[in-house]
């Protein structure tokens, strides 16, 4: 799984490409390990690497599908609003009779099955996002930017600094539609962080739309910083690279995350 800070650079895609049609490739810098430094658009699709392994991640703004292809074991999962509704709502369920269970056991036993299964039985209240402009200015890869605070319940956790759609040269109309891929972006987001169990946060599921290109993004809590270096909007991408081969297997969403040890057994 990607970190949050990695899908405010899907939202910076969004805005960033020249044309909803066009062959278009983001390169940025990267002080994590666990994140991509290209991510490339190819008619109406957004492809990006995967750092952990021969994988891509793709993401359709015409089918609103996310796929993630496996090239070393060519196989492939997809993924859609249903799909993770229906994975989350399966979760909710077993996650609910295991904490029936555990209510009856002695504490100490409780909270070690709890770590390990990675069930929590307070759920954490949802957190306000909200962005905040500074009133600093700076340029990065030659364009100007403002810096903006997000913050979580009031403390700052990122600090962006968004160009505008002017400064970086994108046509509004094309901003305006590339927009579909930042709703699809977050709404995935929500929906993956109840995947993740009831501990799990996500600052991109909650923040609002910053208005702009974020031409570099800072996040406070791990000192990673992600900054575009460059916007090649004329390149001539492979089609194939955004789908999987014709021979690849098509695996289950729900089964590889059982696999993965990520959620128990199904209920008899």
């Amino acid at each position: 799984m990607y970190r949050p800070i990695v899908f405010s650079f899907v939202f910076a895609l969004a805005a960033a490409s020249q044309s909803a049609f066009a062959d278009t490739v983001v390169t940025f810098n990267a002080t994590g390990n666990d994140v991509p430094n290209t991510i490339s658009i190819h008619d109406g699709s957004v492809q990006m690497p995967v750092p952990q392994g021969n994988m891509r991640l793709v993401m359709d703004t015409k089918t609103s599908r996310m796929l993630m292809i496996d090239d070393g074991k060519k196989q492939y999962m997809e993924m859609d609003s249903e799909t993770i509704k229906q994975t989350s709502d399966l979760m909710d369920m077993v996650r609910t009779q295991m904490m029936a269970q555990l209510e009856n056991m002695p504490e100490g036993q409780r909270k070690m099955l709890e770590e390990r299964m990675g069930i929590n039985l307070k759920k954490p209240a949802t957190p306000v996002i909200t962005i905040k402009p500074t009133g600093k200015k700076k340029t990065v890869s030659k364009v100007k930017c403002e810096v903006h605070d997000v913050l979580s319940d009031g403390k700052k956790t990122m600090e962006a600094c968004v160009a505008t759609i002017k400064a970086s040269g994108v046509a509004h109309k094309d901003y305006q539609t590339m927009k579909k891929m930042f709703v699809m972006s977050r709404n995935f987001a929500k929906q993956a962080t109840k995947l993740g169990g009831p501990t799990a946060t996500n600052t991109v599921a909650n923040m609002p739309d910053l208005n702009g290109v974020p031409m570099e993004v800072k996040n406070l809590n791990d000192g990673n910083t992600i900054t575009i270096t460059s916007i090649n909007s004329n390149a001539k991408l492979d089609g194939s690279k955004f789908k999987p081969g014709s021979n690849y297997k098509k695996i289950n969403l729900l089964e590889q995350m059982q696999k993965m040890g990520e959620i128990p057994g199904l209920p008899n």
